[in-house]
């Protein structure tokens, strides 16, 4: 659906309308369509399947001066410029007290919601949606979710803060920072753990043949790459790894399902904590990131670091959910080779990773989490969901008895 409205220099774009939609979700997609973005927005799609949604996206200001000419490439960057300084000052005058300016919804936001979410990968990504005020004014409850947000940014955050404090609760993927953003923004703070579509990652009952060997996706500890690539010149091997950055994606759906559809086909996948390259920011916080989830969904043998903490604890806490190797350690080609002995604890560990992801870690519970902290029931499509993921799961159980 290609509709647009217009307030002030920020166009937005209908992604999805429902009939008497309750949830307004903003989301970043057209201004940020890249990879690491993806698992949000597939996550922010899914609400929308199962939830009665309208999905809007803020979008850069276009070029008045159209794609032509010498000077197009000038003038665009000096657009996009003015747009940003727009867009900050926009969030500056949010966070002043009690100034009194109009504030007024969108033309083609003509009704009030129960709820609104705010999508974000960044605080900075709160810059792109304007005062949020004029979205907090069409509903009842509003919420706030930052996907990378360590206790080490909040002292940074400046007139964010402002912002935050408007909404009336936040949400967090880094569960050492809850209670450091909710002392600085006297707003209750939540931890949401990653999530993935179970259904759509689950390997059974199709079982496609495992033609990886070995995923690295993302950046990866260099030693235990070295180690890898030897392992991939010994012979018939086949070891994947991602050689560009975080670069744009042709379409967001797509590049999920192509992801899902590889790692269906991967037997090993490597499981490192959040920006484990960036240990300056993270202070030694060991998070769990996506790729956990995604592993584990697809029904891969997960390698790499299981730390002993609450969040591994609580979503991975059944048997040989990760294989334990030490953080960059080129002893990897041992690990390998002791699982490849006893294929039955491969299929056991397959197994278990792909029920437990059915029945803890689809979109629809995190979903479930926000309706329950926003006091809203959940949709009967939610419900119809929740009993084909508990039957798919049930299913595989039967096959392997000492699952049970």
């Amino acid at each position: 659906m290609i509709e647009k409205a217009v307030w002030g220099m920020r166009a937005y774009r209908f992604v999805r309308k429902a009939p008497d939609a309750r949830v307004l979700c903003v989301s970043n997609r057209d201004m940020f369509p890249v990879v690491s973005r993806s698992g949000l927005y597939e996550f922010e799609d899914l609400v929308g399947a199962i939830d009665s949604v309208d999905l809007i996206a803020p979008q850069d200001t276009p070029d008045p001066t159209g794609a032509g000419g010498p000077c197009g490439h000038a003038t665009r960057t000096l657009h996009r410029l003015g747009a940003k300084i727009f867009r900050r000052l926009s969030v500056s005058l949010e966070g002043m007290a009690r100034i009194a300016i109009p504030r007024r919804p969108p033309a083609d936001i003509a009704r009030d919601y129960e709820i609104l979410f705010v999508s974000n990968q960044s605080p900075k990504d709160l810059y792109n949606v304007g005062p949020c005020a004029i979205w907090r004014s069409r509903a009842r409850v509003s919420v706030c979710y930052i996907d990378e947000i360590y206790p080490s940014d909040v002292p940074g955050l400046g007139g964010l803060l402002d912002v935050l404090r408007r909404f009336d609760h936040i949400m967090v993927s880094i569960r050492d920072t809850v209670e450091p953003l909710a002392l600085a923004t006297g707003r209750p703070c939540h931890f949401l753990a990653p999530s993935v579509d179970a259904l759509e990652f689950c390997p059974y009952p199709a079982s496609p043949k495992r033609v990886i060997d070995f995923y690295a996706m993302g950046k990866r500890p260099a030693e235990t790459h070295k180690a890898l690539l030897r392992m991939a010149e010994r012979g018939d091997w086949y070891y994947m790894y991602d050689t560009l950055t975080n670069c744009p994606v042709t379409s967001n759906a797509e590049h999920r399902r192509r992801l899902a559809e590889m790692l269906k086909r991967t037997r090993f996948f490597l499981a490192t904590a959040v920006r484990h390259y960036n240990p300056e920011r993270t202070g030694g916080n060991r998070e769990l990131g996506l790729r956990y989830f995604e592993g584990a969904a697809a029904g891969t043998v997960l390698i790499g670091d299981a730390p002993d903490n609450e969040s591994f604890n609580e979503n991975f806490g059944w048997q040989d959910s990760v294989i334990p190797l030490a953080f960059n350690s080129a002893d990897i080609a041992d690990v390998i080779d002791s699982l490849t002995a006893d294929p039955d604890r491969i299929e056991r560990i397959r197994r278990a990773n792909t029920v437990n992801s059915l029945r803890r870690h689809d979109h629809v519970y995190r979903w479930g989490q926000i309706l329950s902290i926003a006091g809203l029931e959940e949709t009967r499509t939610m419900q119809d969901r929740r009993r084909e993921l508990g039957e798919l799961a049930a299913s595989i159980e039967q096959k392997m008895p000492e699952l049970q």
